[in-house]
């Protein structure tokens, strides 16, 4: 058997399945975040109490001493900090955190994102690791000063399993400190940032085994772990998103747009990441900030019942409203922090229904928003994962919007399968990821609605056009 764990925002997902990749169960567990103005901070604690609640709810009905390998998918960018006890010195900073606005300005105007590039193949923003750290060294010195080791969310929880401390490629890109083109820890970013290589964990490659579990109390001993790596590039593995040109979305809390590539992409645009995938391959990665979190930030606090009948909403009259979802700042094109969300273009007419569709279009526009700065607009098909697919109108939308059939897959776990699959590897079942493609079904193709298409050209080319008028 086979153990992925996907340590989300929201909730931690361990997927276990056969030998042969069938899946045997899937179990999740919910914790806080705390939202205070710009702050975004989590426990890290409650991660791991997570993760041994779901080991103990599948070890009910599994014999997980069975288990060969397990590895782990999860949210990036996040600042862990821990002392030479292994304890946590404040709450985890998480990617969706925007308080390090100077500190962001600084890495950009003063060091500038020339220098960026250069070290790191980045630029910086608020929700990458290094400006969260330089804003723990400014403002909390005394913490600063405890600092042991700097990790990332899914390598603490590694951490706690193993005792190593490790951390993987497809990770160490999102913190700016890692040089990407020669995947090493970037000294000149260090030197920035006036840190030592020795509080960060050594870099490996997502199926490398790090250590072994060292409570044998569900878990064997002898089961394989292995470091895994980003939810995006784990995530892209669960729909078998590995080759050259290859596309995948996903409509999570943010959205977010990959492509894959066997060499670092010449264009370099300032808004759009440029990461290491598995397999010695490369991605760029465009981000929606605020995807479904818009979508629940309505249906909270405007949508009420409605929530149900989305669908019947998407299908329903067009509406000139126009909506942007600019609810955490924005990354993508616009790289912005101050970006705020609009409704544009409502009257006495209204009603929560146009309002519904406005921020289900706002959200697919940017979207589009990153293909278009990718030079993706040519792709012939996509595969999408998230919480979002659960719209079927929702994806026909996008379909349309994108001018592009879009894919759907039959096991829609993302992360958590697709560290599954890296367990496979990490355990010698597979060579390689190009291998692993029998592991991973199309569910469904949704095709756009060609007498739409123009339409959202034409509404996708006001909703540029609003952002530039009003900033």
């Amino acid at each position: 058997m086979y153990l992925g764990i996907d340590l989300g925002t929201s909730s931690v997902k361990l997927v276990l399945t056969d030998n042969d990749g069938l899946v045997l169960g899937v179990v999740s567990r919910n914790y806080s975040v705390n939202y205070v103005c710009q702050t975004s901070e989590q426990n890290p604690l409650d991660w791991f109490e997570g993760f041994n609640d779901c080991i103990k709810e599948l070890s009910r009905t599994n014999d997980l001493k069975k288990v060969r390998a397990l590895s782990f998918s999860g949210q990036m960018h996040g600042l862990v900090l821990v002392d030479k006890n292994g304890d946590i010195i404040r709450p985890a900073i998480l990617w969706n955190d925007n308080r390090s606005v100077k500190e962001n300005h600084y890495l950009n105007e003063v060091i500038t994102k020339e220098k960026l590039i250069e070290y790191t193949e980045n630029i910086s923003f608020p929700g990458f690791t290094a400006s969260k750290l330089l804003w723990v060294k400014n403002n909390e010195p005394d913490n600063f000063k405890k600092i042991y080791k700097v990790l990332l969310p899914k390598d603490y929880l590694a951490y706690k399993i193993t005792g190593v401390y490790a951390t993987d490629t497809t990770d160490a890109s999102g913190t700016l400190y890692y040089d990407v083109k020669n995947k090493q820890w970037s000294k000149k970013m260090l030197d920035i940032l006036g840190i030592k290589e020795e509080i960060l964990p050594k870099v490996y490659e997502p199926e490398t085994v790090i250590g072994y579990p060292l409570d044998d109390k569900y878990l064997s001993k002898n089961t394989k772990v292995s470091i895994g790596g980003a939810d995006n590039a784990i995530g892209a593995v669960g729909t078998n998103t590995v080759l050259e040109d290859e596309v995948n979305l996903s409509l999570g809390t943010s959205g977010v747009v990959l492509s894959v590539s066997n060499n670092l992409p010449k264009d370099k645009v300032p808004g759009i990441h440029r990461f290491t995938h598995v397999g010695g391959r490369y991605y760029q990665m465009g981000v929606v900030l605020s995807a479904t979190a818009s979508l629940k930030w309505f249906q909270e606090t405007i949508l009420e019942d409605n929530y149900k009948k989305m669908d019947l909403i998407i299908d329903g009259p067009k509406n000139n409203i126009i909506f942007h979802p600019y609810l955490m700042g924005e990354r993508g094109t616009i790289n912005d922090v101050d970006a705020k969300g609009l409704f544009y273009g409502f009257d006495l007419s209204t009603k929560r229904d146009d309002l519904t569709k406005a921020v289900i279009e706002g959200i697919s526009f940017s979207i589009k928003d990153c293909l278009l700065a990718m030079k993706l607009d040519k792709v012939k098909r996509f595969r999408i994962i998230g919480g979002g697919t659960k719209s079927e109108s929702w994806i026909r939308l996008l379909a349309t919007i994108l001018n592009a059939p879009i894919e759907t897959i039959k096991l829609n776990e993302g992360g958590a399968f697709g560290a599954a699959i890296v367990a496979m590897i990490a355990d010698g079942k597979y060579k390689n990821y190009e291998d692993t493609s029998n592991l991973v079904t199309t569910d469904k193709i949704y095709y756009p609605i060609i007498e739409d298409v123009k339409y959202y050209i034409d509404k996708y080319n006001e909703y540029k056009l609003l952002y530039h008028k009003i900033k």
